[in-house]
C-alpha cells in the first residue's frame, strides 16, 4: 500500500501550485475551483519531477490575498473610527461601504489553533480552537485590494495598552474554526464571509454558569454542491464531540441564505460580530452587496444575527 500523500497547503502562498492562486483579487471563503485547480496542477508537477520537493508545513489559517495590493493610508479620522467602532460597531458601517481584511501578520503572530480531530481520522484535523495572544484592534483605509469604491476595514493588532478587548475568528478552508468568548472581551468579529456558515453556542457550566462559543464553518471540498447542508452536518458533529455530556445551545445562526446575492450575477460579503453587555453577547451580521465594481450598503444591515434552530 503506497504511504499517504500530505495535505498540500496552498493558503499562503508557499508552494508551486499556490503561487498560481497570486493573481486572485481577494481571499474568499467559498470559492475553491481556484484552489483544487491549483493544487492538481502542483501535483502533477511534482510527479514530472517538474517542482523541488518542499517540506511539509502546518496547516496555515487562511488569511488575505490578491496581486493588487490595496492601499494602505489610514482615513484620516482612522483612530476615531476605530474607538467608535469598539464601542458601537453598527453605527460606524451603517453610515458608510466597508469591507473586512486582516493583518497577515497579526494571524501570524497572535493567533493559535489547536486541532480538536487527531489526524488519523477520518478527514484529518477537522476543528480548530482558536485562541488569541494579543489585542486586536481595527484600522480604517480609504481603498480595500478588491472593491475599489469600498472602504476597508482592517483587523490588525492593538499597539495600546489598555484598550478594550477585541477578539477575531478566522476561517479554514474546509474546516470549523471556533473560539471561546472570554468575559472581559468587549468586542468579536469573524469574516469576510461569501459561502460560510456562523454559529453562536452557549455550553452549560455547572449548575447555573454558561460558556459562550463562536463557530465559523466552510466546506469548499463539498462535492453534493450543498455547501450549508455540509457545513451544518460539519457543526452538528462537532458539537457531540467538543461537549458530549454537556447542555449546548444554539442560540444564533448565519447561512448563505440569510445573506447570499439577491440578484444573479451579483456577489456579497458578510461580516458578523458581537458585542456584550452586561455579560450577555448580542450578535448582529453586516453585508455589502457587489454589483461588478459597484457596492453598497443591504438596506436593513447591520440587523440582529437570526436565531439558531435544530435544522
Amino acid at each position: 500500500m503506497s504511504e499517504q500523500m500530505p495535505e498540500i497547503i496552498i493558503d499562503p502562498p508557499s508552494t508551486g501550485g499556490a503561487r498560481a492562486l497570486a493573481a486572485r483579487e481577494r481571499a474568499t471563503s467559498r470559492s475553491c475551483l481556484e484552489r483544487m485547480t491549483a493544487a492538481l496542477e502542483y501535483i502533477t508537477s511534482c510527479v514530472r519531477g517538474e517542482q523541488e520537493e518542499e517540506d511539509e508545513e502546518e496547516l496555515v489559517i487562511s488569511g488575505p490575498s490578491g496581486s493588487r495590493p490595496a492601499d494602505k493610508t489610514p482615513l484620516a479620522n482612522s483612530a476615531q473610527l476605530a474607538l467608535e467602532f469598539l464601542k458601537d460597531p453598527a453605527a460606524v458601517l451603517g453610515e458608510g461601504h466597508y469591507a473586512m481584511t486582516t493583518s497577515s501578520d497579526f494571524l501570524d503572530e497572535a493567533i493559535t489553533q489547536t486541532a480538536q480531530l487527531p489526524a488519523n481520522e477520518q478527514g484529518g484535523p477537522d476543528y480548530y480552537l482558536i485562541e488569541q495572544t494579543s489585542n486586536a484592534t481595527v484600522g480604517f483605509y480609504a481603498e480595500h485590494p478588491s472593491y475599489p469604491q469600498v472602504r476597508r476595514i482592517e483587523v490588525e493588532e492593538a499597539e495600546k495598552e489598555g484598550a478594550p478587548k477585541m477578539c477575531f475568528l478566522p476561517w479554514h478552508d474546509s474546516k470549523l474554526t471556533y473560539c471561546k468568548l472570554e468575559n472581559d472581551a468587549h468586542l468579536v468579529l469573524t469574516g469576510p464571509l461569501n459561502g460560510c456558515s456562523v454559529f453562536v453556542v452557549e455550553v452549560a457550566v455547572g449548575e447555573d454558569g454558561k460558556e459562550t462559543y463562536l463557530f465559523h464553518v466552510n466546506a469548499n471540498s463539498s462535492g453534493s454542491g450543498s455547501y450549508s447542508e455540509a457545513q451544518r452536518a460539519k457543526f452538528d458533529a462537532a458539537l457531540v464531540r467538543l461537549w458530549p455530556d454537556r447542555k449546548r445551545t444554539l442560540t444564533q445562526q448565519l447561512k448563505f441564505t440569510d445573506y447570499g446575492p439577491r440578484q444573479k450575477g451579483m456577489e456579497a460579503e458578510a461580516v458578523v460580530y458581537g458585542t456584550r453587555r452586561n455579560d450577555d453577547w448580542r450578535f448582529s451580521y453586516y453585508v455589502i452587496d457587489i454589483n461588478n465594481k459597484e457596492c453598497k450598503l443591504r438596506d436593513g444591515t447591520p440587523s440582529p444575527l437570526p436565531a439558531g434552530s435544530a435544522k
